[in-house]
């Protein structure tokens, strides 16, 4: 069996702590010689050094601007159950769509995922000085995740500052970066067409590479959590029945267990959380500290992603329903907070909690979502009613499943998470956010894109065409 440590990021992040902390532009980070970073004529010689520069990819994404921060929580504020409480504006100016070109969140969000990408394509350019009688098994699972993780964080880029493909195909997407750049790189935006079709290509070379279920104790990419992403991809796409094969795949053969009714709301606060195919860990030590997940979502904090009085009602409006426990009641100093408790922490500190990436019961809505579109009936009916099953107390199967009982269900099981505003926006539902007011939300208003960073735009010298929103 394959074991690999997950703590050996620590010894490999001094040196890439500073990777790309005073770069200023895309070049600087996709190409050969950015100012602070692995150098060139860093040697490989071990296949320990080489798994010391993928965990230095996970710790990359363990950041404010990243799955341990903004991005961990973006679909819930952006969606139509969350708000902000205080005027902290930590958070909150992203749910309000307030996210211009000089934005430090468009500016934020962008660099840190290039940044990744950056560090993702200078590991692959060391995976031959790995010695050739160390390139065995473990050394395919490290650049199988590498592949991995460049697909996923495409994604994340082009879902974000690019139309969705339910909507446009033809527009410009994000820049694709699969390779280390020449110093004389000028970056372009390729179609969002474009874009899916390398996320799809890099997703299966990471399956080619890929040897166990679940990497790194679940804070990994393991076939599994590629594959459940892949399926997450093609429902993007509408590719129903693809989506639905490689879900069944994974459920199938996962060795990963939904959590019942009776261990699901205790499971948030042990080990990687319910269910789990690959989350982005911190510890006590590297974690997003005061722009963490904990941070805006517990009482007496930012207070930056709170569920509504709709929300709640909607959550426990069954009492049978153990999700409706993932919601409580909090008591500080006589002021009575209702808040999400799926991010407390671990070992009291609020700033430490694994943010899951894909998690089982998503493989399983996935599969529901797209046999409906697909007319499969008795697919769909399967997979709802099993994951439903472990969820609601003396859950009685139902018949028949419709579109809405799908986008229902993700409803009450990803509360808070990363997942209703692109739910509702690639199934082209018109929605309103709370922080936003009464301005209606739907894919052609524009300003549901993040705008291309002004520094981008400036620095690339007219290369990048900035979102059609934003031009005047």
């Amino acid at each position: 069996m394959i074991v690999f440590n997950n703590m050996r990021h620590i010894k490999f992040v001094g040196l890439l702590i500073a990777c790309f902390a005073m770069s200023s532009c895309m070049e600087d980070f996709l190409t050969q010689n950015p100012s602070t970073s692995l150098g060139d004529d860093e040697v490989v010689e071990s296949l320990a050094d080489f798994d010391y520069i993928v965990n230095g990819v996970y710790h990359k994404m363990n950041h404010r601007y990243y799955y341990s921060g903004d991005i961990g929580v973006f679909g819930a504020i952006r969606g139509d159950g969350y708000y902000s409480t205080q005027t902290n504006n930590q958070f909150s100016p992203v749910g309000r769509f307030d996210t211009p070109p000089n934005s430090h969140f468009t500016e934020g969000y962008w660099r840190k995922m290039y940044e990744s990408i950056g560090a993702v394509n200078r590991a692959l350019a060391k995976k031959e000085e790995v010695p050739a009688d160390e390139r065995g098994e473990e050394w395919e699972q490290m650049v199988g995740e590498l592949y991995g993780l460049r697909a996923l964080i495409h994604f994340d880029l082009v879902r974000i500052y690019a139309d969705l493909p339910s909507y446009n195909t033809s527009g410009p997407g994000v820049v694709i970066a699969d390779e280390v750049k020449p110093n004389d790189f000028k970056p372009v935006r390729a179609t969002v067409k474009e874009v899916y079709d390398f996320i799809l290509a890099d997703f299966d070379r990471a399956l080619d590479y890929l040897q166990v279920d679940v990497a790194r104790n679940g804070g990994g990419m393991g076939i599994s959590a590629a594959k459940a992403l892949k399926a997450r991809v093609q429902l993007y796409l509408n590719n129903d029945q693809a989506a639905l094969q490689l879900a069944k795949e994974v459920i199938e053969t996962t060795s990963v267990s939904l959590e019942g009714t009776a261990s699901y709301v205790g499971a948030w606060a042990k080990d990687n959380g319910p269910g789990n195919l690959f989350a982005v860990v911190s510890n006590s030590r590297f974690n997003a500290q005061r722009n963490s997940v904990g941070y805006y979502t517990m009482p007496d904090t930012y207070e930056e992603v709170f569920p509504t009085e709709a929300e709640v009602a909607f959550i426990q409006a069954d009492a049978n329903d153990v999700r409706k426990d993932v919601i409580v009641t909090t008591n500080l100093g006589g002021t009575e907070y209702v808040h999400l408790n799926k991010f407390a922490g671990r070992a009291g500190l609020v700033y430490e909690n694994p943010i899951q990436v894909i998690r089982l019961a998503e493989v399983y809505l996935i599969a529901a979502e797209a046999a409906v579109k697909s007319g499969n009936q008795a697919e769909a009916i399967k997979y709802y009613n099993a994951l439903r099953a472990n969820r609601i107390v003396d859950y009685v199967d139902v018949a028949s499943v419709s579109l809405e009982d799908v986008l229902d269900e993700r409803r009450r099981e990803f509360t808070g998470e990363n997942h209703r505003y692109f739910d509702l926006m690639r199934n082209g539902l018109e929605f309103f956010v709370p922080n936003n007011g009464a301005k209606p939300v739907n894919n052609s208003v524009g300003w549901n894109l993040l705008a291309i960073p002004q520094s981008e735009m400036d620095a690339t010298n007219g290369s990048l065409e900035q979102n059609a929103y934003y031009k005047n």
